[in-house]
């Protein structure tokens, strides 16, 4: 059986914190940024925490 690559795009995307809890950044911020209010922007310039659910499929790939 071969290991598990560990996928690049996930790894940029996500970090883990000291805890143990997964961490992304909400969508929208790319770019196109004068079109969003400050109140937009500001709500999701915010980190987010992974949902339990997906946690288990993500750690496989980091």
């Amino acid at each position: 059986m071969t290991a598990t690559m560990t996928k690049t795009s996930i790894q940029n995307r996500i970090r883990i914190t000291g805890t143990g809890k997964l961490i992304r950044r909400k969508m929208g911020l790319g770019h196109n940024r004068s079109k969003r209010n400050s109140r937009q922007a500001h709500r999701k310039s915010k980190s987010l925490q992974i949902n339990a659910v997906d946690v288990k499929m993500f750690k496989k790939y980091i």
